[in-house]
């Protein structure tokens, strides 16, 4: 009995022994299980937190300019945001701007591609990290495991930027706008000049004119439709009075654009799209910006008058016929990113052709022309030196009865935007402003008639107008001391003309515009609200400035066709006698004119002297993450 009680109590501590070996056994087992997940949990939290570097990294390198902002460089936003999150001294960083391009044909790890910065539009970041094993040792004996993490964002909304150009406020001819808008309408237009004076001190929201067609217009979608539509003019007048900006302005300045609103304009209508371009950005940020009143109404009179070769009252004696055609209207605004180099920003001027028809009376100089044809004969005999023998017999020609065409054709001129700075505090944009090129000619078109010369001026090419021949120099050989003389020849010694091809030469300027600290230089796309905030607009003068009133003096129209030998002097006292003696009453009918012309391209927006541009600029851009 003693016997068996001894073998009982082995078998008891065996099993106890065996029990705290196994129990033993699995706390080690799971400690084993959780220094196992500890290091686990380490590689996750690892590759979460480079996934998180790569993210902002990726977001804050997708900004414009993509190759100074997603690069492997320290001064870049990518390299900025990655050391500022986290990232450590031994991780390998990489980042590259590329192209962003879903294929269905592709995973969606191929989206992207290497690509140069014009076609760019994603920042792809990579970031790798060897991390340390806590407890666990695999077999191949590496102490490390190297996890990587990569992100890819795109550009979502880029920056955008925009120039607007408007004429001087001194320029403004209410005359020449009134006679414009009567020849559109078909009514009498007598808007006073103060009127038209406050309508050009007047700057108004796109964003809110917009708006307000879109109420009165309620089956157009939206701002991109409103743009592709036709709207009528009345309506957008209407619109502009509820979108008008705080600015230097007295409420009196705002009767003239109410003026206006109230003419009939029966349902002449405007595309919108044809003076304002949006290239590839968001409608509703784009357009928040402020337009000339006048310069918007002047657009939109020639995108109105486009098709038209428009009949003007000018009132000026002599005057058979005046008429305008926009050969191509003004663009007043295109709206795009500036750093996309597919995009052109500018605003350009209206091209357009003025035809004027002249006539003298029928005979305003027949009187005169006797008296003073022995003058000029004299002269003419002095001048060319001839020889005894032959007797000159200058003929005038066209004078008692004067049919002078002037063509004036005018280019584009331009404000463009070159480039823009976004990497500083202070912003920069940087212009080239060209004023219009003007061709005028003065002389003939081809044709008697004054309908098939009509035809002639608004023909597809340029037309040819000829100078007339006002004085031909015509000769006759004489034998037996002069009393034998033989027939006359036409234009022996040459002839004197009137007319030629005038020009105003392009002139071009570079300006730069810096947004400083505690001075603004360039606008912001957003709403005024308070007078402080007003547009701003800058001056650039141009030099050698003229106009055409400077082009059409006698002295610049008369071509003189004698012998080589003919000193400059002697041409210069020629032509001072014919314009003393003969052509002053000829050249009188061009004396009210050309101020009218000059009055009548500065009506359209066309500017030949100095030029206000008002420079916008949004750097703000923002960025989406797409993997």
């Amino acid at each position: 009995m003693q016997s068996f009680a001894k073998d009982l109590s082995r078998v008891r501590t065996r099993r106890q022994s065996g029990s705290v070996a196994m129990l033993g056994a699995l706390w080690l087992m799971i400690a084993v299980i959780c220094l196992a997940t500890i290091d686990i949990a380490n590689m996750f939290w690892q590759k979460r937190e480079l996934q998180k570097i790569a993210d902002l990294a990726a977001l804050a390198g997708a900004v414009l300019p993509l190759d100074k902002s997603c690069s492997s460089a320290t001064t870049a936003n990518t390299k900025k945001i990655a050391a500022a999150n986290g990232m450590q001294v031994d991780d390998e960083f990489e980042a590259k701007f590329g192209l962003w391009k879903p294929d269905s044909k592709k995973s969606i790890d191929q989206y992207f591609s290497d690509g140069n910065q014009a076609d760019s539009n994603a920042c792809n970041v990579k970031i790798r990290r060897n991390v340390a094993y806590l407890f666990l040792f695999p077999s191949g004996g590496s102490k490390s495991r190297l996890v990587s993490a990569e992100a890819t964002a795109i550009v979502a909304s880029k920056p955008m930027a925009t120039v607007l150009i408007r004429s001087t406020l001194a320029s403004v001819d209410g005359g020449v706008l009134n006679a414009l808008l009567t020849s559109l309408l078909g009514t009498n237009v007598n808007l006073n000049a103060v009127s038209w004076q406050g309508i050009a001190k007047l700057n108004v929201n796109l964003l809110k004119t917009f708006d307000s067609l879109l109420k009165i217009n309620a089956n157009i979608g939206g701002y991109e439709e409103l743009l592709k539509s036709n709207i009528r003019l009345a309506d957008l007048v209407n619109s502009m009075i509820n979108a008008v900006e705080p600015g230097n302005f007295l409420s009196a300045d705002l009767v003239g654009l109410k003026e206006l609103s109230l003419l009939n304009f029966g349902n002449l209508q405007v595309k919108l799209g044809d003076l304002i371009k949006l290239e590839n950005t968001n409608p509703g940020s784009a357009l928040n910006l402020g337009v000339n009143a006048l310069e918007l109404i002047q657009g939109a009179l020639q995108v109105a008058g486009k098709d038209h070769a428009l009949e003007l009252n000018s009132g000026i004696l002599g005057l058979l016929k005046i008429k305008m055609k926009i050969i191509e209207p003004a663009q007043m605004a295109i709206i795009g990113n500036p750093f996309d180099n597919n995009v052109k920003i500018e605003a350009r001027t209206a091209q357009v052709r003025l035809w004027v028809a002249l006539s003298t009376a029928s005979s305003p100089i027949g009187s005169v022309l006797n008296t003073v044809l022995g003058l000029v004969v004299d002269l003419l005999k002095l001048v060319l030196s001839l020889v005894v023998n032959i007797e000159v017999l200058p003929e005038f020609r066209n004078l008692n009865q004067l049919n002078l065409d002037v063509l004036v054709d005018v280019a584009r001129g331009y404000a463009r935007i070159d480039s823009a700075d976004c990497t500083d505090a202070q912003h920069r944009v940087d212009l080239t402003v060209e004023k219009a090129l003007v061709d005028v000619y003065v002389g003939q078109l081809a044709g008697g008639d004054i309908n098939q010369r009509e035809l002639q001026a608004f023909g597809s090419s340029i037309p040819q107008v000829k100078p007339l021949t006002i004085i031909d120099i015509g000769s006759r050989v004489c034998v037996v001391l002069g009393l034998i003389c033989g027939p006359r020849t036409e234009g022996s010694q040459g002839n004197i003309k009137l007319g030629g091809h005038l020009k105003l030469a392009a002139d071009t300027k570079s300006v730069s515009y810096v947004n400083s600290v505690g001075k603004k230089n360039i606008n912001d796309f957003s709403e005024v609200k308070e007078l402080v905030d007003e547009r701003i607009y800058h001056k650039v003068p141009f030099s050698n400035v003229k106009n055409i009133s400077d082009l059409l003096q006698g002295g610049n129209l008369i071509e003189i066709n004698i012998g080589a030998g003919v000193s400059d002097s002697q041409k210069f006292s020629l032509v001072d006698s014919l314009l003393k003696n003969v052509l002053k009453p000829v050249l009188s009918i061009l004396d009210p004119l050309a101020p009218f012309l000059d009055g009548l391209l500065n009506a359209l927006g066309i500017h030949l002297n100095e030029i206000e541009v008002a420079p916008y600029l949004q750097c703000r851009s923002s960025s989406e993450l797409v993997y």
